[in-house]
């Protein structure tokens, strides 16, 4: 578990710092449009850094009330994915087709089933 925070950490790191080094100078400039998205992102990567080192320097238990609160600021990242989703939208399209496709093929499976059990009662 903490060697999976740790990875987890430094991939958000990397992909923070891939961030800056495509926007440049422009990350934290008020005419960037994801102004408000590279801000909390780098939030979100520097407390998940600051609990890791609280962590490793704390020889008591930390206080886990603020650390839940760190742990769902780092879980509301999932919003950036909503937010790219609007723009995949034939991604969208091909996923949505393969959930609605499992029903039938549950019933495929079902029916391959019963003849195979039919087959095999019947005939061995």
């Amino acid at each position: 578990y903490v060697v999976a925070e740790y990875l987890f950490s430094i991939a958000f790191s990397l992909e923070l710092v891939v961030h800056m080094l495509d926007e440049g100078g422009t990350y934290f400039s008020l005419r960037n449009v994801n102004l408000k998205w590279n801000v909390f992102d780098s939030i979100v990567v520097t407390t998940s850094w600051l609990e890791d080192l609280v962590k490793l320097l704390s020889s008591s238990t930390p206080d886990v009330s603020a650390i839940r609160t760190i742990r769902m600021a780092r879980l509301a990242r999932i919003l950036r994915v909503i937010r790219v989703m609007r723009f995949l939208r034939e991604l969208r399209n091909m996923v949505q087709g393969i959930v609605v496709s499992l029903q039938p093929l549950l019933w495929c499976w079902v029916l391959l089933f019963l003849v195979m059990f039919t087959f095999g009662v019947c005939i061995l």
